[in-house]
């Protein structure tokens, strides 16, 4: 008997939802930074079944970002409703994530002086909504107040507000080779 094998290649868009991020406390992300082989790095075309081939991109310096708990750090009741803290136990950008929505809700250091100041992000600062997949879109705006005090004779504080706008389109999917 003959015996015939037919291979079919598939490829579809995933969804993206917050489960499979896991449990991102603990974790520490190196990131790697390329000053020379700039050149070389184009972020490829959007659309369905790309491939984007970053393989040349080197690493000249790299920086690492730990995963705390809210709970672990400073200005943790700053942020009660923080699911994670970007940063270390002296300062740290707190995150709240849930099945909808990853979101930067305020920021904790030390400005000008040793005083340990938390600034709210409000409303906050979407980064991810759950569940993604191609063509996701969402745009919003965020807004940041900091007072600090002023100079004698000429005011009594200083209010600086930064405001944030935002857009996010997830505008492909496909193949991503790295140097890894």
């Amino acid at each position: 008997g003959a015996m015939l094998a037919l291979t079919l290649n598939s490829a579809a868009q995933i969804t993206i939802n917050r489960s499979d991020w896991g449990n991102l406390v603990g974790s520490a992300f190196v990131q790697a930074r390329d000053t020379t082989n700039l050149n070389l790095f184009s972020p490829g075309n959007a659309g369905a079944n790309q491939t984007w081939n970053l393989a040349a991109v080197g690493n000249d310096s790299q920086d690492t970002t730990q995963i705390l708990s809210p709970a672990n750090t400073i200005c943790a009741a700053s942020f009660p409703n923080a699911t994670m803290a970007v940063g270390s136990t002296q300062g740290a950008s707190y995150i709240h994530d849930n099945n909808s929505v990853f979101e930067l809700v305020g920021i904790c250091g030390m400005l000008f002086d040793t005083t340990m100041t938390s600034i709210p992000i409000n409303p906050p600062q979407k980064i991810f909504t759950f569940p993604s997949t191609y063509n996701t879109s969402f745009a919003g705006e965020s807004r940041m107040s900091l007072v600090f005090p002023g100079i004698p004779g000429f005011a009594d504080s200083i209010k600086s507000v930064s405001i944030t706008s935002f857009t996010s389109l997830i505008d492909g999917w496909g193949t991503l080779i790295t140097p890894a």
